[in-house]
């Protein structure tokens, strides 16, 4: 939604796959110590489903104003990590954006 078809060339599109993979990893990891240390896979799914509800929230119903480059990506995200720990976060910040792909932009989605 961000980047048009087409701009970044071949080498740079493996190099993003390579860093979504590590952070599927990453984020793997980080659930799996959700489950074992906060409550099981019923906290991590719950986590998981509001914070996914949240990043929907935010990036599409709440207004928008036009503020310019801002890091708004960065203190939603943190403040989620804050809020409902790591692995929750990190499904949901992956989830909502995908279902805002889904939902808005499906011609993006590879």
């Amino acid at each position: 939604m961000h980047i048009e078809p087409g701009v970044v060339d071949g080498a740079k599109i493996v190099l993003s796959y390579a860093t979504a993979a590590a952070s599927f990893g990453l984020a793997a990891k980080m659930a799996l110590d959700t489950v074992r240390n906060d409550g099981g896979a019923t906290a991590l799914v719950a986590r998981s489903v509001a914070t996914t509800a949240l990043v929907f929230g935010f990036f599409e119903i709440l207004p928008h104003y036009p503020v310019g480059v801002s890091e708004v990506h960065l203190i939603l995200g943190s403040t989620l990590y804050l809020i409902f720990g790591a692995g929750p976060a990190a499904i949901g910040l992956a989830a909502g954006l995908l279902l805002q792909g889904l939902f808005f932009a499906p011609f993006d989605l590879p």
